[in-house]
């Protein structure tokens, strides 16, 4: 019997070629875009669970809480945190301590090579206590875990840059150099890591070596936080991470002494790094469930574009479930006959989704700056959410239709009578039209409003010049060779100018603390600090209000101070600081100027007090002011002045616009995403209306007919179909706007910098979805106006 339900299907769907294309391409829309928008989901709730311990792995973080009420959050913790905690804590057996880094060259020479290969690495490099590999998971392919890391000058590669640094040769042993001066032995070779991690580290080296290479740092320093400095643990399975929060304001007086009041440490859940951007997370969850309503959203269009198809399909087949029941066909056959058919069309949405949705990761991939992977066979969750979305829209979008067909009365049917009747319930189908257009909507503004915010992001005014900058690194700071880069720079006509700071005006790094001025006692609010030498200014574009710029040096000689600054220290006009003093980074000097205030942070910050002085052992890039964005020969005397101050360095360059555009890679990814998943959305909710107004046409293909013989023009056929939906539209237009404005605003929160939701936003959004529901209403409406009446009244 079940064969025979599926044969007649097959044939049923054969039959109606153009309907069930239709329907077919409704739902494998819908149902890439769940699939897609599921993997990314999977991939951001997923990072970092696959450890065996991370239900019980925490990262120490730090709250510094200013005098001034602020409090600034840090991932970072003092360096002799994990080892305090070891001794302080009995119940806690495991710490490891981890320092990221800006990057590092490394030399791998080679038998037979006169010179080494060369690789520069920004990230992907990492010193780490032995005990990192105790806590965190790692499929070790060569050394022993526990002692791999215990002695200075180690390092242990991941299978990626083992096979990158020595090809197929085994790097058990063998040598590599950090920065030309710092050799370092292979002692682990590591299994590739999942993606889905946020510590992607392929290069780890042991602890001890850090010091070694960083001569002046103090293991025993408690008030120096670096957001790269990090301490984990991990709590016995009856350890509350509570229990230790609430020893925390005694272990910080122990070891802070009088700066306790200033030290917030406690405990951040593993799950929770991810989702936290305060503490440098990557993503907030808000944003990830955003996402996965948007998938489902899509879904449900796609469901309830099939059910109104299915239904006005419904109409066309009547007489012959008419003859069905009169030759005995029950309700429930009739029932499977049409989930039959639902599931045929679902499975084969499913396959076509599967293949689609493998095409699109590739784009997709390249848009997020993500690897999602789709692993049909090892993906026991794809697996599972796959045939559970299958069930679903067999359940929903099947079911009922189904139910419409089982209930018709054969002697309605046969006597040409059901067209009289409103079929399956008219008003459920306009409900679910006004639900559909409701989620187009949302979509519609959406994408508007997060488009309006990435363009105010990336055209706002910073207060500082970013086109036509060229940012290269300095690998050091040495005054002479900087100075012979500078001038053999300037010797290109299209150079105008060349800056060595610390960091460009813009930059997620904030180094700073806090100042005296004038004899006063420390201010209570934290300062940002900028180090760039006299030419910083003028090349960035950065301009002054008062005084002048700061005189050449290699030390802290004078300080260029932000409005900011001058407004936090409660000075009316910036010109009454000029001739002060200041200390600030242990140094007292004379503040000589006052700059404009400009963005050196992204936009998701306000405008923090910040100052400026000279500092040549801190600088670590070059910034180029040039003329025009036309590269050509002028990169090529760029690149061959660099490599004569750095000869065995590796050369890399960025734009600062390149460079500004990074911090906004989520709401840019977000953005596109909604694009795209809008559109689909909206073309999926037009195939939904084309299938009503199908409907409606052969439900009043008699009325239709009779008003053409009595002389109704197409115009009038048309507005008599086309009002009704156009109805349907502005209902769910108004239910919308105060969903999708509430969602937005919620959104915009998170920017401390951000446009104004308008009005018209939402009166465009509406207009372009009636005009949309317009001409697909239309398309339809003008067909069946245009058809013979005499055809038409014969059709009943």
């Amino acid at each position: 019997m079940l064969y025979n339900y599926f044969k007649i299907a097959l044939r049923n769907l054969v039959r109606h070629k153009s309907q069930t294309l239709i329907q077919v391409l409704g739902l494998t829309l819908g149902v890439t875009g769940g699939l897609l928008i599921f993997l990314l989901v999977q991939f951001h709730l997923s990072t970092d669970h696959y450890h065996h311990q991370a239900d019980r792995i925490y990262r120490v973080v730090t709250d510094l809480h200013l005098e001034d009420g602020n409090v600034e959050h840090e991932p970072g913790t003092p360096f002799p945190m994990a080892k305090a905690i070891r001794n302080d804590f009995a119940e806690i057996k495991k710490t490891a301590f981890f320092i990221g880094t800006s990057g590092y060259t490394i030399d791998v020479t080679k038998a037979g090579q006169a010179s080494p290969d060369r690789y520069l690495e920004r990230e992907g490099i990492a010193f780490v206590s032995p005990e990192w590999f105790d806590i965190f998971d790692y499929q070790w392919l060569a050394g022993n875990p526990r002692f791999a890391l215990s002695e200075p000058n180690t390092v242990v590669l991941t299978e990626k840059w083992a096979t990158k640094f020595f090809k197929n040769e085994n790097p058990m042993g063998r040598a590599i150099q950090l920065d030309h001066h710092h050799t370092l032995k292979v002692s682990g070779l590591l299994k590739d890591y999942p993606n889905n991690t946020d510590k992607k580290v392929d290069m780890f080296i042991s602890l001890p070596t850090y010091k070694l290479i960083q001569p002046t740092f103090d293991e025993t320093d408690w008030s120096w936080i670096d957001h790269n400095k990090e301490t984990f643990v991990v709590l016995p399975a009856s350890y509350v991470s509570e229990a230790f929060d609430r020893q925390m304001p005694a272990f910080a007086r122990k070891y802070h002494g009088a700066d306790a009041k200033f030290y917030r440490h406690h405990l951040q859940p593993l799950a929770d790094i991810h989702f936290n951007p305060p503490y440098g997370g990557i993503i907030q969850k808000e944003t990830v469930w955003a996402l996965a309503c948007i998938g489902l959203l899509l879904v449900a269009t796609a469901c309830i574009n099939f059910v109104n198809l299915t239904t006005a399909q419904s109409l066309k087949r009547t007489k012959e479930v008419g003859i069905r029941k009169v030759l005995g066909g029950t309700r429930r056959q009739i029932l499977w006959q049409s989930t039959s058919e639902t599931a045929i069309i679902t499975l084969l949405s499913v396959v076509l989704s599967m293949e689609l949705a493998h095409v699109c990761l590739p784009f997709i991939n390249a848009w997020i700056h993500e690897s999602l992977q789709l692993n049909w066979l090892t993906d026991v969750q794809l697996l599972v959410f796959v045939l559970a979305l299958m069930l679903v829209i067999i359940a929903f979008a099947g079911l009922y239709p189904a139910l419409v067909m089982a209930d018709f009365r054969p002697v309605q049917v046969l006597k040409g009578q059901l067209s009289k009747q409103k079929v399956g319930g008219l008003s459920v189908r306009k409900s679910l039209v006004v639900a559909q257009f409701v989620i187009v909507q949302v979509l519609m503004v959406g994408t508007w409003i997060v488009a309006q915010q990435v363009r105010y992001l990336a055209t706002m005014d910073l207060g500082f010049s970013k086109d036509n900058r060229l940012i290269i690194p300095v690998p050091h700071g040495n005054k002479s060779t900087t100075e012979a880069m500078r001038n053999r720079l300037l010797q290109q006509p299209d150079i105008q100018q060349v800056s060595f700071s610390f960091q460009p005006p813009a930059s997620p790094k904030a180094n700073g603390g806090t100042i005296k001025y004038a004899g006063r006692d420390w201010e209570t609010f934290a300062v940002r600090f900028q180090f760039g030498d006299a030419q910083y200014l003028e090349t960035y574009g950065i301009p002054l209000i008062a005084g002048r710029n700061v005189v050449a040096s290699d030390t802290i000689r004078e300080f260029v101070i932000n409005e900011e600054l001058v407004k936090k220290l409660g000075i009316r006009h910036p010109a009454e600081v000029l001739g002060q003093m200041l200390t600030a980074d242990n140094v007292t000097a004379p503040i000589v100027g006052v700059v404009k205030n400009f963005h050196a942070r992204s936009l998701h910050v306000a405008i923090e007090p910040l100052l400026i002085t000279t500092r040549q052992d801190k600088y670590a890039y070059a910034g180029i002011k040039l003329k025009s964005h036309q590269m050509g020969e002028t990169l090529v005397h760029v690149k061959k002045a660099w490599q004569e101050a750095f000869p065995e360095e590796v050369f890399t360059y960025t734009f600062l616009d390149e460079h500004i555009a990074q911090f906004y890679e989520q709401e840019t990814m977000i953005s596109r995403l909604i694009n795209l998943f809008a559109l689909v959305a909206i073309f999926i909710g037009c195939l939904g209306l084309y299938g009503l107004v199908s409907l409606m046409a052969i439900q009043r293909t008699k009325e239709i007919g009779v008003r053409k013989v009595l002389g109704a023009s197409v115009g009038s056929v048309v507005g008599l179909l086309s009002k009704d939906f156009l109805k349907l539209v502005l209902i769910a237009n108004v239910i919308a706007w105060p969903l999708a404005y509430y969602a937005m605003n919620k959104w915009l929160e998170d920017f401390a910098y951000r446009i104004d939701i308008r009005w018209w936003v939402f009166a465009l959004a509406g207009v372009i979805a009636l005009l949309i529901a317009l001409f697909t209403v239309s398309f339809q409406a003008i067909k069946a106006a245009l058809a013979n009446p005499v055809k038409s009244l014969r059709t009943e």
